[in-house]
């Protein structure tokens, strides 16, 4: 196991282990253990890791919800349905898994011909096992320190924020375009020390920064605004500069390339004090938190107007206000029409 890469997994996890075996035997399958003597499972590390996960999910929740009051009772602001529910979503196997996948640990697992041929790596239960028996190894090297464990379980949850593996994706695509990138820590003192990352490619002329204070976290952060200035600059060569007139046929055309999922319009009709229509046409991107609207007089231009202001949003651009009289509607900004 001299290719082990403990270095890498104890930056990645913000804990340095002072017996690396323990940080070793976290990823030894037992498959792998029953074919190679002098390697012991990582079970047992998977089953104290589980009690140490579940301990700093129950007591974050009881912080963050519950508190002492004036007469010396307990008082939580959640139910107890709801505060089952949200422990279960954070241990469910399915979120571990998510998280080991984004740092692409589950593919330093020791393992044997079999459980490698059938890929088992990749399997949600393995991955989430894989997390529980980190957390169980920082536990046991630690001698059960709970701010130790708390700081790799704090470090390594924080990844459930991010959807894809952005960092190999960074990898990949600077491999691809035959440059580099650097990324470095900026402490900053004002009235307090204030922690920043920042990840730069010189040869593009790209710099990005984060304020997440987890150094691993942070870089998949950078990674991601990385990944998210490239994805709009090819969006913007293919589709141009958003234009209110062809904005419905520009999102189709990203749709068409993958750049999206398929938007979705909806439609409300009011009438103003005289009685004439007035069109309120919703867009909806899978791909954005809010949903932009037109109100026009005219169905069709409320369409333009509700995909150009989504289309704007999307490539992260401020809409341009128009000359034409029939935007400057009194109706715009109305809340009664929300």
């Amino acid at each position: 196991m001299n290719d082990f890469p403990s270095g890498h997994i104890q930056k990645l996890i913000g804990y340095n282990f002072k017996n690396e075996r323990l940080l070793q035997q976290a990823f030894v399958r037992s498959s792998y253990a029953k074919e190679n003597s002098g390697f012991l499972d990582n079970e047992k590390l998977e089953f104290y890791g589980d009690a140490a996960l579940d301990y700093y999910i129950t007591r974050a929740m009881y912080n963050q919800f519950s508190e002492i009051t004036e007469d010396c009772q307990l008082y939580s602001e959640k139910t107890e349905h709801d505060l089952t529910e949200i422990r279960a979503y954070n241990v469910d196997t399915e979120s571990l898994a998510h998280c080991i996948e984004i740092t692409g640990l589950q593919n330093y697992l020791l393992m044997n011909k079999s459980d490698i041929k059938n890929k088992v790596q990749n399997s949600p239960g393995v991955m989430a096992d894989l997390f529980e028996a980190i957390v169980g190894a920082v536990a046991v090297d630690s001698e059960w320190d709970f701010d130790e464990i708390s700081n790799v379980c704090r470090t390594m949850l924080k990844l459930l924020s991010f959807d894809i593996n952005y960092l190999q994706w960074l990898e990949d695509w600077c491999n691809e375009q035959e440059v580099q990138y650097k990324f470095n820590k900026q402490i900053t003192y004002f009235a307090t020390l204030k922690k920043r990352f920042e990840l730069s490619i010189r040869e593009l002329n790209i710099q990005v920064s984060s304020e997440i204070p987890d150094e691993y976290p942070a870089l998949i952060d950078c990674a991601k605004q990385v990944y998210e200035l490239i994805e709009i600059s090819e969006m913007k060569q293919i589709i141009g500069s958003p234009d209110r007139n062809n904005a419905i046929m520009q999102l189709n055309v990203l749709y068409q390339k993958d750049f999206i999922e398929e938007p979705k319009y909806s439609f409300e009709e009011e009438h103003d004090d005289n009685g004439n229509p007035v069109w309120i046409c919703f867009c909806e991107l899978n791909e954005l938190d809010d949903v932009y609207r037109g109100i026009m007089s005219a169905k069709k231009s409320a369409k333009k107007e509700a995909a150009y202001e989504a289309l704007c949003a999307l490539l992260n651009m401020s809409p341009i206000d128009t000359d034409d009289d029939t935007y400057e509607d009194e109706y715009w900004f109305d809340d009664d029409l929300d």
